[in-house]
C-alpha cells in the first residue's frame, strides 16, 4: 500500500508538483520585521485564554517561538483584549504578533467565521460591535445554563466564569465547568451529550450576516480572510456563491490551509481563490487544550503554512493604509 503524501509547504506552497498560491502576488515585499531566527513559517489564526484557549497570550507567543515561527497572529473570537499582552511578549521573544479577532456570522449553512488581520485596537466602531456580540455570547450562556438546569444539571454564572480568563466566555467553558462539576468526565462528552448543535442543551446565537461581518472588519482597516471554508459543510457551488458575494463587500482572502483541511479541501481553496482573485491565508486554529489534536503551527498531513502567505496578506494591509 502507498504510503499516504506529505504536505509541506515551504517557501512557495506547493501541491502535487503545482505551485498552491495562484491568486497570490509574487512581487510581495519582505516583510523587514520578520527577522527572528526561526524557519521561515507562521501562523495566522490562533485562540487565547482571551476567547476559547487555553493559553494565555503571553504562553500562546512564547510557545510559538518554541515551535519555530517567525510569525503569528491572534484571532480570538469577539475580542481583541489578549493583543497587547501578546505584543509585549512578541518582543521579547522574537515572534512578530498580528492583531487580530474572529467574528462569527450566520448562513443557511450554519456559522461562517470572518478572521481580520491588522485590527486595530483604539477602534471605536469595531470595538462597540465586539462588545455587543460578547453581550450576545453572554445572554446566550445563560440561556444555556437555564436548559441545562431543566436537564437536571445546575451551573451557575461563577462555575462558569471560573474557567473563562477573558472577556469572550462560550461552550467550551461551560464544558469545563460541567466536568468540574463530576456531570460528564470529559468536555468532548459534554459537547456529545449537551452542547453540540441539535443537543438538549443547545441554544443558537443572534448572529450578523456574513456581508455585516466583512464590512465591519474592513471598515475598521483589517484584512478580511474566510475561514476554514470546507469546515462549513456547505456545497462547493453555494460557497463559491457566497465567497464572491462577500468579495464585493470587501472580503480578500480565503483561508486554505487550515488545521483541519485535507490536501482536498487545500486543493478546492486554492483553486476557488484563483478563480475569484482573491489571496490565500492559513493557520492551524489553534485553542490550545480545548482543541485536541490541534498543533500550533501546523496541520494534516505536515501542513506548515511559510512566511510567503504572510507577506502576501501585509502586501494587501500595507496597500489599504496608503
Amino acid at each position: 500500500m502507498p504510503r499516504p503524501k506529505r504536505i509541506t509547504l515551504h517557501a512557495e506552497p506547493r501541491i502535487d508538483g503545482k505551485s498552491a498560491l495562484h491568486a497570490v502576488s509574487a512581487s510581495a515585499p519582505r516583510i523587514r520585521e520578520l527577522s527572528a531566527p526561526n524557519s521561515g513559517f507562521v501562523d495566522l489564526h490562533v485562540h487565547t485564554t482571551a476567547s476559547d484557549g487555553t493559553n494565555t497570550p503571553r504562553e500562546l507567543v512564547e510557545l510559538a517561538a518554541q515551535s519555530g515561527l517567525c510569525a503569528v497572529a491572534i484571532t480570538d473570537h469577539d475580542t481583541t483584549s489578549g493583543v497587547r499582552e501578546a505584543l509585549e511578549a512578541g518582543k521579547t521573544c522574537g515572534v512578530t504578533v498580528i492583531p487580530g479577532c474572529e467574528l462569527s456570522s450566520i448562513t443557511p449553512y450554519g456559522e461562517m467565521h470572518i478572521v481580520g488581520l491588522w485590527t486595530p485596537l483604539d477602534c471605536p466602531l469595531l470595538e462597540t460591535e465586539l462588545r455587543r456580540l460578547r453581550d450576545q455570547r453572554d445572554g446566550r450562556n445563560k440561556a444555556i445554563l437555564d436548559r441545562l438546569e431543566e436537564l437536571g444539571l445546575p451551573l451557575s454564572k461563577e462555575d462558569v466564569e471560573a474557567f473563562a480568563n477573558g472577556e469572550s466566555a462560550g461552550r467550551p467553558h461551560i464544558a469545563a465547568a460541567l466536568v468540574a462539576r463530576g456531570y460528564v468526565r470529559s468536555k468532548e462528552e459534554a459537547f456529545e451529550k449537551f452542547l453540540a448543535k441539535n443537543k438538549a442543551a443547545y441554544v443558537p446565537r443572534l448572529l450578523p450576516t456574513p456581508e455585516r461581518a466583512v464590512q465591519l472588519l474592513r471598515a475598521a482597516g483589517a484584512v478580511t480572510v474566510l475561514a476554514h471554508p470546507m469546515l462549513i459543510g456547505a456545497p462547493l457551488f453555494w460557497l463559491e456563491q457566497q465567497a464572491a458575494e462577500l468579495k464585493k463587500h470587501g472580503l480578500q482572502a480565503i483561508e486554505a490551509y487550515h488545521g483541519e483541511h485535507s490536501l482536498s479541501d487545500i486543493r478546492c481553496c486554492v483553486d476557488m481563490g484563483a478563480r475569484l482573485g482573491l489571496a490565500l491565508s492559513g493557520g492551524s486554529d489553534f485553542h490550545g487544550g480545548n482543541r485536541s489534536g490541534r498543533r500550533l503551527g501546523r496541520g494534516k498531513g505536515g501542513l506548515r503554512i511559510p512566511v510567503s502567505v504572510l507577506q502576501t496578506l501585509q502586501a494587501l494591509h500595507e496597500k489599504e493604509k496608503r
